[in-house]
């Protein structure tokens, strides 16, 4: 990602530039891997969905894998991610 955005670091990004990547990583709900299908999802950054694939794992725009699925949080499910997703 820092490759992609020309910075070295996280530090390198304001908060301008950090939170349309962090909301892209967000969506709406409680949603268990079992709930999933593939299609576009929206995320709580608004110009940002996300393409799944569903085909014995799950893939998210095509190159992202959802390495670790099903960790309940107090405030909802997290799906580990090998990639950070850019919007």
């Amino acid at each position: 990602i820092f490759a992609a955005l020309e910075v070295s670091g996280i530090a390198d990004l304001s908060a301008e530039q950090l939170t349309p990547i962090l909301l892209a990583h967000v969506v709406s709900g409680n949603v268990a891997s079992t709930d999933l299908s593939s299609g576009l999802v929206p995320t709580l950054n608004s110009e940002k969905s996300l393409d799944i694939a569903v085909n014995g794992g799950v893939t998210i725009d095509g190159s992202i894998n959802v390495v670790l699925a099903n960790v309940q949080g107090t405030n909802g499910i997290v799906h580990v991610i090998d990639k950070v997703i850019v919007p």
